[in-house]
């Protein structure tokens, strides 16, 4: 019971705050007068709990509202507008220039007042220092992203982190840019020069400004593949790191104070004492110095990387770890945790829509469920040695469905890289690092050319580390999301065997066995349309296998298929791809071919302008895949260059064992008119389950010739929200419901699954249009 009353008080504001970012709509700023008057009523009634729920609304009602006017007032001129703003970040190199996060000071010579500046994504033709002030003629764009269930989710991401647009600079009109010497930038340019010449420079820019962009994928790959990629973004572990560097400091300052202080009194028994000697003593008496010390030292290290969330978030921890300790407060772990993610969500508001809020969270509950559990006396008594083997197999063991989620997969060895490697990073790499830090700026004010100082220091010691990672592919297991559930009730039983009886073990590893052999089974039939923006890419599932139609774009190092299909793939279950079809050669159709064929090894690709290598697709190759038939219907001959008229469209018939029922959907590809009017000549009469509606719903496709010939139940387009085409057209979407048809656009829809059962195929999609959260159509159109 004491335990659930000190965890209820945070834990019902936590959840609050939490739960603001799930609305379906975030009440105006009015609302705030009646929950305002309930509260005062619940303190005087002293119903405290109730009371802290309504706080958090009022909270909660301030930080949205406070987002929605800093909206209106960026977007109140337009779209086509002047700012001034100041760069807040370093700008990160692009495949179409550089982009920074600013904050905006004024519109079209319009101050904004200091509460309603608004921050935004800043594209650039060329970096500028941090600090800088920039004037200019800017296009606003709104934050429009994709939806799926795998992927980065950039709605959600410039949610989480405050940012309300992007925009892009006009350079063919004048701007002016004011650049003055700033710290950040000063210490950043100068890093950069002096590890210029390092193979680790990726790394060093990682640790020290939490700038990524010069690692490379088979640096990420490493990092996963061994569990540390933890190591490379400035995290709690960081900032602890420099934190108790910056204690060790202080306390050293204060300790030679006090030396100093005692020598002083000897040499000076009378007389007045000079201000150094005041100085001195104020420091040797006050000890918390130390604390304020490490506090100045985590602080330096998260402005060097502008406070990113798991800076602040770890500082803040730290600070109501520090005023509890200090204080002599009575408090649990769990509720302690509470508070400080209260204190989180209160100062950085809505950052529990990014996915490094809840990590963060899960590690820290991770660590206090271990240390509770290792504290009991069988353990104590086993060692210390023993101790920290169970607590780095535990947290492993704890970290794993983390990591399926995440990554698709686990580590087997991650126990033993953290177990050598982050001791190793905290008490050598780091404090190396910022030593070596210091004396670069100071070699750097002092004239001295410092280049190849960090080859010669840094890189053997991190070496060690990257040497260890080259073999961490060998403990990497590809493990499907679908069995975090079996092994969390393993953990769960693994953890309690010893409070509950034998009987209920027994039901927990039944269910955990029954769980893991549903997991085995193979998977249903379905058709996953991607939401892709302007292109194309579906995945057809049957069992553990798959095939591809389309694979998206790829353009400047950005690949749909590695960003999105083969992570969607891992997601599904999949272990092998059966084959790929490709409606046509234009990119946003087939750019991501290449990439698939080298991840996946299909055994087959077929295509209407075929080479040696592949198989054709055109009017009437049939060829069979388990118990799916595809019948290509268009077109009637190979081409040298498959252009929109040749797309190869593909009539797929799924005919179960054991079910009278077959279900069909067509796949159309970008065929025209003119194309389809030649199809529909022979084409015979088809009731469909689904069908992909051509070329994006564009006007100059699915014409009348067409839509007589075919009967659906689901009409699906793939297309991207408010794109410069403006598709679909509405007089084609417009058919299609006259026709009986359900409609669905990605772009609107997100992610569109087709489940397929005896009788009937069901229809999902990842965007609801009533239960959407608030903020995506606060971003995507400016209005709930």
């Amino acid at each position: 019971m004491t335990l659930f009353t000190s965890i209820t008080v945070p834990l019902v504001y936590t959840l609050t705050l939490i739960s603001a970012t799930f609305w379906p709509v975030m009440p105006t700023i009015y609302w705030l007068i009646p929950v305002s008057l309930i509260s005062f009523a619940l303190l005087i009634k002293r119903r405290f709990i109730l009371l802290t729920g309504f706080i958090a609304l009022s909270v909660a009602l301030i930080q949205g509202n406070l987002l929605k006017s800093q909206t209106e007032a960026l977007f109140r001129f337009g779209t086509d507008i002047t700012i001034k703003a100041r760069v807040d970040s370093y700008f990160k190199q692009i495949s179409q220039g550089y982009e920074a996060d600013v904050t905006v000071f004024s519109v079209n010579g319009e101050s904004i007042n200091l509460v309603y500046r608004p921050k935004i994504k800043l594209k650039f033709s060329m970096p500028v220092d941090v600090g800088a002030w920039v004037v200019a003629p800017v296009r606003l764009k709104r934050i429009i992203g994709v939806k799926n269930r795998v992927g980065f989710d950039k709605e959600k991401y410039y949610f989480a982190h405050g940012l309300l647009a992007q925009a892009r600079v006009d350079d063919s009109a004048h701007s002016m840019v004011s650049s003055k010497r700033h710290w950040q930038s000063n210490i950043y340019n100068h890093i950069y020069r002096a590890t210029s010449t390092s193979h680790y420079q990726g790394y060093y820019l990682a640790l020290i400004f939490g700038d990524r962009s010069k690692l490379t994928a088979e640096d990420w790959a490493s990092l996963r593949e061994s569990g540390l990629s933890h190591l490379m973004a400035i995290s709690g572990l960081h900032i602890a790191i420099i934190f108790s560097i910056g204690v060790f400091v202080g306390r050293a300052v204060v300790l030679l104070c006090g030396v100093l202080s005692r020598q002083s009194q000897i040499e000076r028994r009378s007389g007045k004492k000079r201000w150094f000697e005041q100085i001195v003593l104020f420091i040797a008496s006050q000890p918390w110095l130390a604390v304020v010390s490490g506090f100045i030292f985590a602080g330096f290290y998260g402005a060097l990387a502008h406070f990113p969330i798991p800076t602040v978030r770890a500082l803040l921890m730290l600070l109501v770890l520090y005023i509890i300790c200090s204080r002599s407060i009575k408090a649990d772990a769990v509720a302690m945790l509470l508070f400080s993610a209260g204190l989180v969500l209160t100062v950085l508001p809505f950052s529990s829509a990014s996915m490094s809020f809840w990590l963060s969270y899960y590690a820290v509950s991770a660590l206090v469920v271990l240390a509770a559990y290792l504290r009991q006396p069988q353990y104590i008594e086993a060692g210390k040695i023993r101790s920290g083997l169970l607590f780095h197999i535990g947290l492993a063991v704890l970290f794993l469905p983390l990591l399926i989620i995440v990554f698709n997969g686990a580590s087997l060895g991650s126990a033993l890289y953290n177990l050598i490697f982050v001791p190793w990073f905290s008490f050598i790499v780091m404090p190396a690092l910022l030593l070596m830090t210091v004396f670069s700026v100071v070699a750097a004010m002092m004239g001295i050319d410092d280049i190849g100082l960090y080859d010669l220091v840094m890189d053997p010691l991190l070496s060690v580390v990257i040497k260890a990672m080259s073999y961490s592919s060998w403990f990497w297991v590809e493990l499907e999301p679908h069995y975090v559930l079996p092994i969390l009730f393993v953990i769960a039983a693994g953890l309690c065997w010893q409070w509950v009886t034998a009987r209920w073990v027994a039901i927990i590893a039944v269910m955990a066995l029954f769980l893991w052999i549903e997991a085995e089974k193979k998977h249903h039939f379905r058709v996953v349309v991607l939401d892709v923006g302007h292109g194309l890419a579906v995945i057809v599932q049957q069992g553990n296998d798959a095939v591809v139609y389309d694979t998206g774009i790829e353009m400047a190092g950005f690949s749909i298929a590695q960003r999105l299909i083969t992570p969607t793939l891992a997601q599904l279950g999949v272990n092998a791809l059966e084959g790929i079809i490709l409606s046509h050669a234009d990119n946003d159709h087939a750019g991501g071919t290449v990439n698939l064929q080298r991840q996946w090894q299909p055994k087959w690709v077929r295509k209407s302008d075929a080479d040696a290598t592949e198989q054709p697709c055109i009017a009437g190759e049939k060829w069979q895949w388990k118990e799916v038939t595809f019948e290509a219907l268009w077109p009637p001959k190979l081409v040298s260059r498959a252009y929109n008229p040749h797309s190869c469209v593909v009539l797929m018939t799924y005919a179960p064992k054991g079910q009278s029922r077959e279900h069909q959907v067509l796949f159309t590809g970008d065929i025209d008119q003119i194309s389809e009017i030649l199809l529909a000549r022979n084409l015979p009469l088809l009731h469909l389950d689904a069908m992909l509606v051509p070329h994006h719903g564009s006007k100059t496709s699915s014409s009348e010739w067409l839509l007589n010939r075919i009967n659906t139940q689901h009409a699906i387009a793939s297309t991207r929200f408010a794109g410069r085409w403006n598709l679909p057209n509405p007089d084609v979407k417009a058919r299609y419901l006259q026709n009986g048809a359900k409609w669905y656009d990605t772009g609107s829809a997100g992610q569109v699954n087709l489940s397929f059962s005896a009788q009937e195929v069901s229809a999902f999609t990842l965007r609801g249009d009533k239960l959407a959260p608030w903020y995506r159509q606060m971003l995507r159109s400016g209005v709930e």
